[in-house]
């Protein structure tokens, strides 16, 4: 096999596996408030840097739990000023941004969300917050997204144990994540893409002296 016309090939390969990857941080949500009964298994919430200045949040309930209408989805974003761009429920833009607020057991959010109302219609497995950092600043991991509340708190949400999307729900209240400092970022796939073709030039520089 000649080396030397493969490295284009594999140079090529790397670049494209490289943009592929990226290491979301992700909360747990298994500490409730009293109304929920205090720890269990409620959901999870993702945070992915977009660009520097954007982000998704994606809230999802889990098993019998549903997010529901009045603080549904909430985080502390870490900039002076922002834009909700956009809130999608289930896919669907029946999300409605109602600013700032407190959210029962887990203090001040400067970015609370609601579904709409109590019903079926208000329930969703899903939650997704786009947001646009719009102080200058920007956000250069994941990490920098959101940050501690003054109750030490980075997101929040509303739950509901239903057995059905349009059953009542036995048990209704808010949760948060025990895990509040977020992870560190895996290193980006780029800088294991670009060390490889350094290795592949030098192998095939050392073949052609060969």
């Amino acid at each position: 096999m000649n080396i030397r016309k493969m490295v284009p090939i594999i140079a090529v390969a790397l670049s494209a596996v490289a943009g592929t990857a990226h290491a979301s941080l992700l909360i747990t949500l298994n500490n409730g408030n009293p109304a929920l009964g205090g720890a269990g298994t409620f959901g999870t919430a993702t945070i992915t840097r977009l660009t520097n200045t954007t982000a998704s949040v994606a809230f999802a309930s889990s098993g019998s739990y549903f997010l529901l209408d009045g603080s549904a989805a909430d985080v502390n974003v870490n900039a002076s000023s922002f834009t909700l761009t956009s809130c999608t429920a289930n896919s669907v833009n029946l999300c409605t941004n109602t600013g700032p607020g407190n959210v029962d057991g887990w203090g001040l959010f400067n970015q609370t969300t609601t579904t709409g109302d109590s019903s079926a219609n208000g329930r969703a497995t899903a939650i997704t917050l786009f947001l646009t950092n719009t102080s200058g600043g920007t956000w250069a991991t994941d990490n920098d997204v959101l940050t501690a509340n003054s109750d030490g708190h980075l997101v929040a949400a509303h739950f509901g144990l239903c057995a059905s999307l349009t059953s009542t729900c036995s048990v209704t209240g808010f949760a948060t994540g025990t895990g509040g400092n977020p992870n560190h970022d895996v290193p980006e796939p780029a800088v294991v893409a670009l060390l490889g073709i350094g290795l592949l030039g030098l192998w095939s520089a050392r073949a052609r002296k060969a």
